[in-house]
């Protein structure tokens, strides 16, 4: 790929500025530690680095294979193991697994806006947006009783009042109408 310049540039150099590799490895260790937590039949321990740099980031997520274990984590399942069995050379066999993560992310109910699309990761064009993807997938995990890391997910606090409570605040002048004595 040509590098980029103009506005093209500038933009993609505002998108780098917002990764944090503090947060990028804490998401590394989440995903070790749940592929570690939940391992099938067959699969082996992993000890991936956990260096938060961009460029550790993409080369360990690159492809896909440990984004598979992740998913398979997440959903029992969810991707057949002769998938990742071995780990794919070829771009399109890659991106292939990146994108059942991202069908396993769908099924776990992560926001289309924090999700990311696989040219983001497999050609290190977006790396801030794949640490959302995977804090958004911590708290997630965290609301459905598994281990994740993050800020608790917010919960509805819905409120049920009566007509006599309701009338009653209809009744009260605010002090927007003329005056604050």
């Amino acid at each position: 790929r040509a590098t980029k310049s103009g506005l093209a540039r500038d933009t993609q150099l505002k998108m780098n500025q917002k990764y944090d590799s503090d947060v990028a490895s804490q998401c590394l260790a989440y995903i070790r530690d749940m592929i570690n937590a939940n391992l099938g039949t067959g699969e082996s321990p992993v000890d991936l680095d956990t260096n938060g740099s961009m460029e550790n980031m993409h080369a360990v997520l690159k492809d896909g294979v440990y984004l598979a274990r992740f998913g398979n984590a997440l959903i029992p399942g969810s991707i057949a193991q002769k998938k990742y069995a071995k780990p794919p050379t070829m771009a399109f066999k890659c991106m292939e697994l990146i994108g059942l993560f991202l069908e396993v992310a769908t099924k776990y109910e992560i926001p289309d806006q924090e999700r990311f699309q696989t040219v983001d990761l497999y050609e290190n064009q977006n790396m801030n947006q794949v640490t959302v993807c995977i804090q958004s997938i911590g708290r997630k995990a965290l609301a459905n009783g598994q281990m994740g890391f993050g800020p608790k997910e917010s919960a509805a606090n819905p409120r049920n009042f009566d007509e006599e409570t309701l009338r009653a605040g209809q009744n009260v002048i605010g002090l927007q109408a003329g005056t604050n004595k």
